[in-house]
């Protein structure tokens, strides 16, 4: 990945404050955003919490998901505390995601057309037809439901028909 129009890596250090406010300089809302502690290696505060515009929210709490862990999407107001904007995005103050002067890497996605998509789709492994209107040469995706995240890249080959093995990443 290089940084550009729809995509951006920040690093912070955590506050512990409730809406922490952090800079980026995607120059357009971001649609997805990981966060990790670059300073835990183990337990909860190890995992890349993620948010995404297209999950449930409850209220004004935001959905988030673990990047690598298979549980569900959820929604809790101490990770992701608002909604981002074309400059700025808002952390919550649980300690798994700010911690007080923790180290933290922010990974930060947004659409462009022709040549990123950022969104969501409904289908099964027997039933499944997305269109982006491009190209694509890396997939990502995690069901909201449970299970792992998986990539599909033209690096590796790009699967065609049934019985083609895409990646789990654990």
């Amino acid at each position: 990945f290089k940084r550009g129009p729809g995509f951006d890596v920040t690093f912070d250090n955590g506050t512990g404050s409730s809406g922490a406010q952090f800079n980026h300089s995607l120059g357009r809302a971001p649609e997805m955003i990981w966060r990790k502690n670059r300073e835990s290696g183990s337990g909860t505060s190890a995992h890349w919490n993620a948010w995404h515009k297209d999950l449930p929210k409850s209220g004004s709490t935001l959905g988030y998901f673990r990047v690598n862990d298979d549980a569900a999407a959820s929604t809790y107001n101490l990770y992701f505390s608002a909604e981002p904007t074309s400059t700025v995005f808002y952390i919550g103050n649980d300690s798994d995601i700010n911690g007080s002067t923790k180290n933290y890497i922010n990974i930060l996605f947004a659409s462009v057309a022709g040549i990123s998509k950022v969104g969501t789709w409904t289908g099964t492994a027997a039933s499944l037809n997305v269109t982006f209107g491009f190209q694509p040469r890396f997939l990502w995706w995690k069901s909201v439901g449970t299970g792992n995240c998986m990539m599909l890249d033209t690096t590796r080959g790009w699967p065609s028909g049934t019985g083609d093995v895409v990646l789990p990443i654990d």
